[in-house]
């Protein structure tokens, strides 16, 4: 049954998972001129009722704003470390969407896998999992 009361305590999540676009994001060379593969995992906390009860886009968070939102800055942006590009996602979507919080999750793919030292382990993905508030 709907909700009743907008009075009644939400913890609503948008979720958008494994967006992906090619980024030059690094410390090394390489990364920077012939760019890797990212993964982004988003969760948005935000008040779902309104849409919930008028099932209107215009009252909701538009996942392909969200998903554009991710790209562009994945895409227009260069740095050395995944932190500070999951960072600048975060303010992003603050800045862009009312949401209480964005937490963020980006991976850096490796396709074949990467060997990290002598002992040839295989890394798939690296990345790093943030969460920022709005400001109250």
């Amino acid at each position: 049954p709907p909700l009743k009361s907008p009075e009644e305590s939400v913890l609503d999540k948008l979720v958008i998972s494994d967006i992906r676009f090619r980024g030059h994001h690094g410390i090394n060379e390489r990364e920077k001129t012939k760019g890797a593969d990212y993964s982004v995992d988003v969760e948005l906390e935000t008040d779902a009722q309104k849409p919930g009860l008028s099932d209107l886009l215009k009252d909701a968070i538009d996942y392909a704003a969200v998903t554009d939102c991710v790209v562009e800055t994945g895409v227009n942006t260069n740095f050395n470390l995944t932190e500070a590009l999951a960072g600048r996602i975060c303010s992003e979507l603050l800045a862009r969407f009312d949401v209480r919080s964005a937490t963020v999750k980006v991976m850096k793919l490796f396709r074949h896998g990467s060997a990290v030292d002598k002992r040839m382990v295989s890394v798939y993905s690296a990345g790093v999992q943030i969460m920022r508030k709005r400001k109250t």
